[in-house]
């Protein structure tokens, strides 16, 4: 005797994964908004992106009305939001709330909308965001080399690489997370490699130290097959990324310097599109030296680079930034001596003590910012959220092990800057964690 079964809809699925392309076509063009409107950081750009997140998230898990979607770390991360806006009425400086609560909540929404949809339309998802990473590096070479202003950005005397976020250590960071991105193995073609040398050198040429360091970082932790299946648009942006530096000094254009960036990424296609074996006549030994030579060839180039880049490089490795960088964060511990538990509310101006008295709302440090103005619950709500994603790690596939990487160049970063509170930053990053986690509908990756 068989059980009756119910009649099943033999199109809800399609209508299901529609609904969550929509969802994702909105959270994509909600990231557009937020990389070009200067990052989604200033007012009222930050409200937008923050009602925008809100509607999205609501409606999503509104819609999949499955616990299985709601993770540990999502409602987590929405209780250090709330906990945020709750310290900021308690000093009475609501206002502050944003930008770091936009970008709180741009986060969560991002890895939702991400991980709820059909692996098919996360790989569209990915393939925009590496397409708007590369774009931004494009906009931003062309930007340093021809002196246009906010795309670049001058700063000790040098254009930096500053986008549409029109602040040069925000869009490395997106650079760099776009690095790892573009390094999945399962999206690798000529383009592909094209965006891997981009990202690389809109990177560089961002100049900015924390970002390359973090990058540094997750490809020694994380990706090391994918650094060496691509190491030849790895070397060929660092090469278009150290033209753009050593043309970044000064206020006249450079149009033979952009030339240069410009025709060695081109070549990125053609040499990684096709393969290029040796005649068969030639003997192993011969084979072996002519790949020494061709190594040996493109180590040069790079030293050379190196070499007419030393003197910008030299002015950014300033040791009176990096010790005003240890005030704040001493100024930032003293501010949280003063209120352990609930902070003394977000973003509040610390005094620096310099010998012509400045002061600044951040840290360049979001770890001592969150325990500044949150206290040692936001920062426990933070803390409890990190060991659950990295407790949740899934790393057997390429594509999880690359946007881990991103999410520790998020991570990284962290440690000497303020990006986390630029909402266009937060929502990449959330799409990384979604990337990162397995659909709740399967519990698995396919």
């Amino acid at each position: 005797m068989v059980a009756p079964t119910a009649d099943v809809d033999p199109h809800a699925e399609l209508r299901v994964n529609a609904l969550r392309a929509l969802f994702l076509a909105a959270l994509c063009l909600e990231l557009t908004f937020a990389v070009v409107a200067r990052g989604g950081f200033f007012s009222p750009d930050s409200a937008i992106v923050l009602v925008w997140s809100l509607a999205l998230l609501s409606v999503s898990y509104f819609f999949t009305s499955d616990h299985r979607s709601i993770r540990s770390e999502d409602v987590l991360f929405l209780v250090l939001a709330a906990w945020w806006l709750v310290t900021a009425r308690l000093h009475g400086v609501t206002g502050s709330f944003e930008p770091m609560g936009a970008s709180v909540v741009s986060f969560v929404t991002a890895a939702v909308v991400v991980r709820q949809s059909s692996w098919r339309w996360r790989r569209s998802g990915s393939l925009f965001g590496i397409v708007l990473c590369a774009t931004t590096a494009l906009v931003g070479i062309v930007a340093c080399n021809l002196r246009w202003y906010p795309l670049a950005m001058r700063g000790q005397d040098l254009w930096r690489l500053s986008g549409t976020v029109t602040y040069s250590n925000a869009a490395g960071l997106l650079l760099a997370m776009g690095l790892l991105l573009a390094l999945d193995r399962t999206l690798q073609t000529r383009w592909s490699s094209f965006a891997v040398a981009a990202c690389t050198a809109g990177l560089i040429a961002s100049q900015s130290r924390s970002a390359v360091f973090a990058a540094l970082v997750a490809f020694v932790w994380l990706a090391r097959s994918e650094v060496r299946s691509a190491l030849v648009p790895l070397l060929i942006g660092t090469l278009a990324g150290l033209i753009t530096v050593a043309n970044s000094s000064g206020p006249a254009d450079r149009p033979l310097g952009l030339c240069m960036s410009l025709l060695a990424l081109a070549l990125v296609p053609a040499l990684t599109g096709r393969s290029w074996p040796s005649p068969r006549h030639w003997s192993a030994r011969a084979r072996r030296v002519a790949t020494w030579t061709a190594g040996a060839i493109g180590v040069a180039v790079i030293l050379g680079a190196v070499i007419a880049a030393r003197t910008e490089a030299v002015k950014r490795v300033d040791a009176g930034s990096d010790l005003g960088r240890f005030r704040e964060w001493r100024a930032a511990l003293q501010q949280f001596h003063s209120s352990i538990w609930t902070g003394i509310g977000p973003d509040q101006q610390l005094a620096i003590s310099r010998s012509q008295g400045t002061s600044t709302y951040f840290a360049h440090n979001e770890y001592l910012q969150i325990l500044a103005g949150g206290g040692l619950i936001a920062l426990g709500l933070l803390a409890t959220v990190v060991v659950l994603v990295v407790r949740g790690r899934h790393s057997a596939v390429s594509h999880t092990r690359t946007a881990y990487g991103a999410l520790v160049v998020f991570a990284v970063a962290g440690l000497f800057d303020y990006t986390w509170h630029v909402p266009a930053i937060a929502l990449f990053a959330g799409m990384m964690l979604g990337l990162a986690q397995p659909n709740p509908e399967t519990s698995a990756w396919p």
